[in-house]
């Protein structure tokens, strides 16, 4: 459907002043174009619609954002490290390409996305951990207050109390004999 400028006009003020009522925005418009009632609130019902149809826009646009990001996490977790490397370098380039005006915005299947600070901070980690300039990370486990998970080892000492046994037996049996 092709909407009037007065349509465009009306949702545009709506949606910069939703908490607007209608008898304002009638009154409001009335008045500028000199318009009855009726037309005006022919308006803002197809200015409802209009802004709908905007909103819906926008959230599919923020939802193919989304799905563009998620096909990218399965790339990275089936791309080869020199293909990674590649890509997180892409990212840098496009953001500082931005930031010296050399590249205005970034198109994704019609949907406009500009890099972010983050997004070439968070490559450029990346690729440090890819290419092994951190050390490894000393972690050690411990228990409640610092102590050990695993107890000292046990010491088990074995008697053998058949020695005793035996002599005290040897001892009866000697006394008994005599």
């Amino acid at each position: 459907m092709k909407y009037s400028r007065q349509v465009i006009d009306i949702a545009d003020y709506v949606f910069k002043n939703p908490q607007m009522k209608t008898a304002e925005i009638l009154s409001h418009f009335g008045g500028k174009w000199r318009k009855g009632r009726r037309t005006i609130e022919r308006y803002y019902k197809d200015a409802k619609e209009y802004n709908k149809k905007r909103i819906n826009k926008q959230e599919s646009a923020k939802d193919a954002v989304l799905v563009s990001r998620a096909k990218e996490v399965v790339k990275r977790a089936i791309l080869t490290r020199e293909a990674l490397l590649d890509f997180y370098t892409g990212e840098i380039r496009d953001y500082l390409d931005m930031k010296e005006g050399r590249k205005k915005v970034l198109k994704v299947e019609g949907t406009i996305i500009i890099p972010t600070f983050q997004d070439a901070k968070s490559a450029g980690i990346e690729i440090a951990k890819m290419q092994g300039y951190y050390a490894p990370a000393k972690n050690e486990i411990t228990g409640r207050d610092g102590s050990p998970l695993i107890p000292e080892p046990l010491t088990v000492e074995i008697i053998d109390s058949r020695d005793k046994v035996l002599k005290r037996n040897a001892d009866t049996d000697n006394e008994s004999i005599q």
